[in-house]
């Protein structure tokens, strides 16, 4: 897919320090990508990417949507070198394989609806797809619905374990290759605790079922969007320095989570629903997720790698239809009907109005940090 070869070199130059922000990705990406830009400028890191592909393998590409929003999920090997700078320092310089995972989202309809609320993809102000068209009405930048969709609205690396050709290449025959195979395959079980793990926490069974429970209140659910929404955001509220301001966290006093955390690694254990934990109360259904992360911190000077897990607790209105668009950067203002980034500032810069959420999609309630 050209459009994820285009965006790999993107995401490589903006960690380059070559381009401010990526111009194939979603709003949300690029505001995760500033967050942890930030992050890591606090502390005086810098963080370089270079990314090359694995001829072994061919991308795998899967889909799901609803009836106006398509989403490919694109699996791409590669090589990733990733370089940390402390000062002027190089402190870790690392190359690995791993896997691109990266969701496309295109908008199905040939003649969309003009008041579709979009996201500039030059300065991210939510408007009209009319507005836009006829020029940003805050950067004056035209664009057209290619210019637009498909985009990506989300990615994140894991490690890859597969066998490639160059590991199964021989010069002694079956025999040998066979013994290579087997010890490649025990090197596979004994690098991912993390998936054993996630078969303890009883997570391979539960996201299942946790599916299967949803579907039978909204038959539009689907755990593949659930898990896309609560990732990103997790990350939003694992880099803020203002977690009182995000629109989904539904927490008093919400703390910093990390204030020492400089960036991530998203782990192969991915997302798990804790077992028997999805509830229908009333009107809402609340459900509590493990992420298994792997996270560099700054410790007095130095980075730290710490392996962490995280319980978060999620609430949702069962009421409300399943929308595979909706955004926290394009928000309608209750008040006064304008569009909004609450990502941003959950205040309407119109009429000031605080932005809380009412259902329209999950919100976080609680979080613990397990380990």
């Amino acid at each position: 897919m050209i459009l994820v070869d285009n965006f790999e070199n993107q995401l490589q130059e903006y960690w380059q320090g070559k381009i401010n922000n990526i111009p194939t990705a979603s709003t949300m990406v690029n505001h995760i990508m500033e967050l942890r830009k930030n992050r890591l400028n606090k502390f005086n890191y810098q963080l370089r990417y270079r990314i090359e592909k694995n001829t072994s393998f061919n991308p795998h590409h899967s889909q799901f949507g609803d009836a106006k929003y398509d989403v490919t999920v694109v699996q791409d090997h590669i090589f990733l070198t990733r370089a940390i700078f402390k000062g002027d320092k190089l402190i870790q310089n690392k190359k690995e394989n791993k896997i691109l995972f990266t969701h496309v989202e295109s908008l199905i309809q040939k003649s969309p609806d003009e008041s579709e609320i979009i996201n500039c993809p030059n300065c991210g102000a939510p408007q009209s797809i009319a507005a836009i068209r006829t020029g940003c009405q805050f950067c004056g930048t035209h664009f057209e619905m290619t210019d637009i969709y498909p985009s990506v609205s989300l990615v994140f690396f894991l490690d890859d374990y597969a066998l490639s050709k160059n590991n199964m290449e021989t010069t002694s025959g079956k025999v040998q290759t066979i013994a290579k195979s087997y010890l490649n395959l025990f090197k596979l079980f004994s690098q991912i605790p993390d998936v054993v793990e996630k078969v303890k926490d009883g997570a391979l069974s539960s996201n299942k079922v946790f599916e299967e429970f949803m579907c039978q209140y909204r038959p539009d659910f689907s755990f593949q969007q659930f898990g896309d929404a609560a990732l990103s955001m997790f990350l939003v509220y694992l880099f803020s320095d203002e977690p009182n301001n995000l629109p989904f966290i539904n927490i008093e006093n919400c703390p910093v989570l990390e204030p020492t955390l400089v960036d991530y690694d998203y782990k192969n254990g991915g997302i798990s629903v804790v077992k028997d934990s999805c509830k229908i109360n009333g009107d809402f259904a609340t459900v509590d997720v493990l992420f298994y992360i792997n996270e560099y911190y700054d410790d007095r000077g130095s980075l730290r790698l710490a392996n962490n897990k995280y319980c978060v607790s999620l609430k949702r209105n069962i009421n409300t239809p399943v929308d595979f668009g909706f955004s926290f950067t394009k928000i309608n203002c209750p008040s006064c009907g304008a569009v909004f980034d609450a990502l941003k500032n959950c205040n309407c810069p119109y009429c000031s109005t605080r932005y809380q959420m009412k259902g329209e999609d999950w919100t976080i309630t609680d979080i613990k940090k397990l380990r």
